[in-house]
Order: structure tokens, then C-alpha cells, then sequence
């Protein structure tokens, strides 16, 4: 192997993984081979499912490894899902393994090296028969995109460390290494029991394992030996009952996973991708020429301030928000051949946000949006070149769409009014819930005109009180609201401090769509739900959260919704079309979303990057 490959490998266990992102990968393709059957299932989006190699070659003797291997695949193959069993031979990452490697793994036993991350670099460089533990099959799955991982069990830690101390450690490592040195933003783990028909044997499994301990401990076995010697020792003891256990325990495991794999849920966002210029003038303090408190205030002059530049954009700003907040989020939009669409696309990749959906428009400029605000971060005026996303056309968006299998969607109105016809209809046709992001008051009647187009309608509008206004009145002008309309209204006590024309056009707007999330600011946010069965209008109102210190306001709202998109995308809602959820549940989804909107309030970026699923606990 070459110096540049094996300079390559020593690097896989110890290079920041931001640069193994799956938009990324093709800078290692030498290191990495991927099956043609998981490449494929990658690629339409289908479930796949990632298995460790260690529990083949130590985990269990040959031939019941090998036989144990075959039969956890068919049983995720079974449940519809795509095994890819992960293992390094030849100098190569194998993600997905035919039945002969598997057999050459299971036959090779110990003799193959366990191979953790650590491991790695070594085992590639001198083209070693490797066989993942579980810490080496996530970072690898995770280099080919892979979103769930089987195994029998997660071992590492010892049983008499002090727990305190491993949950002080579990703390700092989830929180640095494991989002800045494997790239994983953040996961949850399945604990599932082992089929009942074994449980009857734990006592005297236990009573084995506390014998195995002891004679590991006289004999000095420690570290990654620990395991497989555990493993090996108990099949002696228990005359091959633990062996059957951790067999039915492995297979269990699988069929769990491949339903998991098949409910997993995904979130596609579209629209509007831009590089956001933010201009601050003077700040707080200042007094006199340079002090500015409103637009009517701006003078033809200069003025001393800051500028902040970051990638936004309202849908793109929906996208990185859910994503941040633990959504599985694919961003449909466009960029041109420029600097600004190189500076995007590296910034996705740094957060791990998918950019296999970006539309190069060669003959367009990426948009731009360039923002004044006052020293306290209100917004004085904007100026925003986005015509880019106006050449977005249906044609381009529907095989995207296809890819992207979401269980729900979301789109902002930077999209003329033809594609949003195209989503509708490819929503009611594949029965998935939307929900929609009004944008701007020039743009947000676009839905109107679709809706009327269609007789389609999205699921959930999001508007804050003067789109929710602009909105309602182009829907009156152009007949698409029943005269006479007047649903019973349940108030509750949430007509408390709402605006009368807020409560008018909500009621207005209620005979189009179902649900309602209306942001009114420092008044919180309004629920309105209309009831399937009898058409009665409820409203819940959740109070606001209180800010911190406000550096920037242009993307608090886009916070609040994309952490809102992810919440639902996570829940155990069902993502039927249309959507059918009770406004109790809205609400405490808009009360914890809030939390998002407070950090990117405090951030000089319009979505902060302080976002994560921890502040939703």
C-alpha cells in the first residue's frame, strides 16, 4: 500500500469526522467498499441496517457463527430492510459482506483482529482481517450514511467501575468526541430484553458469569479480551445454554431493528438556500449620529456597525434547525456555480446535514440576503436576491422528492406557486403530512393560489400574525372561503391577550387548513386545531418563553419551526395525511420548540449551533 493510503488509514481513527461525511466519502474511496446491494438501497433511500463482525469471529465458534450470521441477515432481509454486515479485509472498509466473506470471517475466528476505532488505521495499513466491535460499525455506518445498527450487546465497561464516575465520563465523551470526533450529532439506544422462553436461565447464567469473572481475573485477562473470553467461558460452563440464549438474543434484536429501520421516520425540507449578510449598526451604547432606533431614522450615510455573514434562508434555516434538533432532514433546494454555493455546501457538511439534494444552477447566482438592524437587532430592511429559488421548477423537485422517502414535509413560499402544486399533489398521493412556512407577506399567498389550484391543502401552516393576516384576506379576495362560515369556537382561556384580528383570521383560515401554529412574538403562540368529526375550532395558547440577551432576530421564527418539524418528526404521531393529532400535543411541542427559538435569539447566526436534542429533555 502506498505512503498517501496509509497515511490515509492512521488517520481514519484520529481526523475530525466532519470530513467523512457521506457527501464526502468519495475522497476515501479507496478505503471504502460499499455492496452493491446496500449502495443501491442507500441511494433510494431504503432501510439498511448495519451489523457488527466481531460477534462472528469472538463471539461464537464455528460453524454456529457463521450459520448465526446468515440468519440474522435474513431476518432483517425478511422484515424489509438491507442487511450490511461491516468488517475490514484487504485494506478495505467492507460495508455489506457476501456469504463467502462472512464464511472466511467465521472460520478465521480469533485470529482476525477485533477492531475498534483506534484500530483501524493499523489493521487498513497492513491489510489485515479486521472484525468491528460496535464503537468501529457505528463510525463506519455512519461514513456510508447507515442510520441503524444491530447487535447482541454493547460491552466496555466493567462491572465494578464506579458509576459516577461513568456517567460524569458518558457526559464529557457524548458531548465532544462523539459529535466532534465520530461526527454523530446524537442517537438513542434500544435496550430490548431477551425473548421470555430464556429468562428462565438468568440465575444460573449469572451464577456462571460471577465464576468466568474470577478465573478472568486470576488469569489476567483485561481490555478488549475480556469479552470474547467471558463468552467462551460461559459456553463451558453452562454446556452451551448461554450460547442458545445469546443466539435467540441477537436474532431478537433483529427483527426489532428491522422494524425500527422500516418506521424510522424522515423529514424533507424545501425551498430557499441562501448566504445571509447581517449588518448590526453601532451597538446599545452609542449615542447620537451613530445611534439608530428605526427606520425613520436611516440617512443617506455610512454607518458604523458589524457585519456577520452565515448561511440562512427560510427553508434552509427550517432544515438546519430540525436537523440540529436530531430530525433526519433532507434539504431540497438550489444553488448557483459560484463561492456562495461552495461556502454552503461545506457548511452543511460541517453539521453532517445532507447536500446530495442541492439543484447547481449554473446560469444563476446563489441567493443572497442582506439584512440591517438596529443595535438592539430589530430589523430596519432587507434586500434579498433569490430568484434562484424561483427557477426551482416541479420537474426538478419531484425526483428529489422521490429519493428523499419522507414521512413528512415541509416547504417555504420562496417557491413560485407551480411547484407547490406539484407537492401537494405528490403529498395527498403518497399520503404524507406537510406542513408550510410562509416566508415573507409578498410571498406567502402563493399557497392560496395553490390551494385553490389543487383543492389540496398542507396540513399546518405557520405564520406569524401579519402573514396569518395577508394570507387570509388574499384567500377572501380570490372566493376561496365559504361565506357564512362560522365553525363553533372553544376558546378555552386562551383568547387571553390575543389580538381580536389574530382570533378573526385564524377562524377564517380554519376552513382550509386543519392546523394552525400561529408565532405572535412576546405573546407566545397560538394552537388551532379544528376537530375532524364535528369541525369545532379549539384554541391553546402557549405562553412565550423568556429571551436572554438578543443579539440577532432573524431566525428565532425559523428556530422555533424547525425545532417544532422535528418534534413532530420524531414522535410517535402518526404521519397520516392528513394529519390527525390532538392540539394537547401541538402544544407541548410549541412550548419546548421555544427553547430552540432562545439560543439562536442570542446568536449572531439566524440558527445557533448550540441546538441539540438535549434542550427538548
Amino acid at each position: 500500500m502506498s505512503q498517501f493510503l496509509k497515511r490515509k488509514a492512521l488517520n481514519l481513527g484520529f481526523k475530525s469526522v466532519s470530513a467523512y461525511s457521506r457527501s464526502s466519502s468519495a475522497a476515501f474511496s479507496s478505503l471504502i467498499n460499499i455492496s452493491p446491494k446496500v449502495k443501491e438501497a442507500l441511494a433510494n433511500n431504503e432501510p439498511v441496517i448495519a451489523l457488527e463482525s466481531t460477534i462472528i469471529s469472538h463471539g461464537m465458534p464455528y460453524p454456529s457463527n457463521f450459520e448465526t450470521a446468515k440468519a440474522v441477515e435474513s431476518i432483517i432481509s425478511e422484515g424489509g430492510s438491507v442487511p450490511a454486515t461491516i468488517a475490514l479485509l484487504d485494506g478495505k472498509i467492507n460495508i455489506g459482506l457476501t456469504e463467502e466473506q462472512i464464511e472466511r470471517l467465521s472460520i478465521e475466528g480469533k485470529n482476525a483482529i477485533k477492531t475498534s476505532v483506534r484500530d483501524m488505521g493499523i489493521v487498513l495499513s497492513q491489510n489485515k482481517l479486521g472484525a468491528t466491535t460496535v464503537s468501529s460499525t457505528v463510525f463506519c455506518a455512519n461514513l456510508a450514511g447507515i442510520k441503524i445498527f444491530v447487535t447482541g450487546g454493547i460491552g466496555g465497561v466493567h462491572r465494578d467501575f464506579d458509576k459516577e464516575s461513568l456517567e460524569c465520563q458518558r457526559r464529557a465523551i457524548s458531548r465532544r468526541n462523539v459529535s466532534t470526533r465520530l461526527g454523530l450529532k446524537n442517537g438513542i439506544v434500544f435496550a430490548v430484553p431477551i425473548p421470555t422462553e430464556y429468562e428462565k436461565n438468568g440465575a444460573m447464567i449469572e451464577s456462571c458469569i460471577q465464576t468466568a469473572l474470577e478465573e478472568a481475573n486470576q488469569k489476567g485477562v483485561v481490555g478488549k479480551e475480556m469479552t470474547p473470553f467471558l463468552l467462551a467461558k460461559l459456553v463451558e460452563l453452562t454446556k452451551g445454554e448461554s450460547l442458545k440464549a445469546n443466539i435467540a438474543l441477537v436474532k431478537n434484536n433483529a427483527r426489532v431493528g428491522s422494524k425500527i429501520a422500516l418506521n424510522y421516520s424522515r423529514l424533507t425540507v424545501i425551498g430557499g438556500s441562501t448566504v445571509d449578510i447581517v449588518s448590526l449598526i453601532g451597538n446599545s451604547s452609542d449615542t447620537g449620529a451613530n445611534r439608530i432606533d428605526s427606520s425613520s431614522q436611516v440617512k443617506q450615510t455610512s454607518y458604523i456597525g458589524k457585519i456577520h455573514s452565515s448561511v440562512g434562508g427560510v427553508a434552509q434555516n427550517l432544515a438546519r434547525a430540525a436537523h440540529l434538533s436530531g430530525a433526519d432532514t433532507s434539504f431540497i433546494s438550489a444553488v448557483g456555480k459560484d463561492s456562495q454555493a461552495g461556502w454552503i455546501s461545506q457548511d452543511f457538511e460541517k453539521i453532517g446535514l445532507d447536500t446530495r439534494y442541492l439543484l447547481e444552477l449554473p446560469d444563476s447566482n446563489t441567493a443572497v440576503c442582506n439584512t440591517v438592524h438596529t443595535p438592539d437587532g430589530d430589523l430596519l430592511v432587507c434586500v434579498a436576491d433569490t430568484f434562484i429559488i424561483e427557477n426551482i421548477t416541479s420537474e426538478m423537485i419531484l425526483p428529489l422528492l422521490k429519493k428523499t422517502t419522507p414521512n413528512i414535509v415541509a416547504f417555504d413560499a420562496n417557491l413560485l406557486t407551480e411547484p407547490m402544486v406539484s407537492i401537494l399533489k405528490f403529498c395527498k398521493e403518497h399520503q404524507i403530512p406537510s406542513v408550510f412556512q410562509p416566508t415573507s407577506l409578498p410571498k406567502c399567498v402563493r399557497l392560496i393560489d395553490a390551494v385553490k389550484e389543487t383543492l389540496i391543502s398542507v396540513d399546518i401552516i405557520t405564520p406569524n400574525a401579519l402573514e396569518l393576516e395577508t394570507m387570509a384576506q388574499h384567500a377572501k379576495e380570490i372566493g376561496l372561503l365559504t361565506e357564512g362560515y362560522e365553525p363553533k369556537v372553544d376558546f378555552g382561556d386562551s383568547s387571553v391577550n390575543i389580538p381580536n384580528e389574530i382570533v378573526k383570521n385564524c377562524i377564517l383560515l380554519s376552513e382550509l387548513f386543519n392546523y394552525q401554529v400561529i408565532t405572535m412574538g412576546k405573546l407566545g403562540v397560538l394552537i388551532v386545531a379544528k376537530n375532524f368529526i364535528s369541525g369545532d375550532i379549539g384554541f391553546t395558547h402557549v405562553p412565550s418563553l423568556k429571551p436572554g440577551k438578543i443579539v440577532n432576530t432573524n431566525g428565532a421564527g425559523d428556530s422555533f419551526v424547525g425545532a417544532f418539524l422535528s418534534l413532530i418528526t420524531n414522535s410517535d404521531v402518526p404521519k397520516s395525511f392528513p394529519l390527525n393529532v390532538s392540539s394537547e400535543i401541538l402544544a407541548r411541542m410549541a412550548d419546548k420548540a421555544q427553547r430552540a427559538s432562545i439560543l439562536s435569539l442570542s446568536s449572531h447566526s439566524p440558527i445557533s449551533d448550540q441546538i441539540n436534542p438535549d434542550i427538548f429533555k
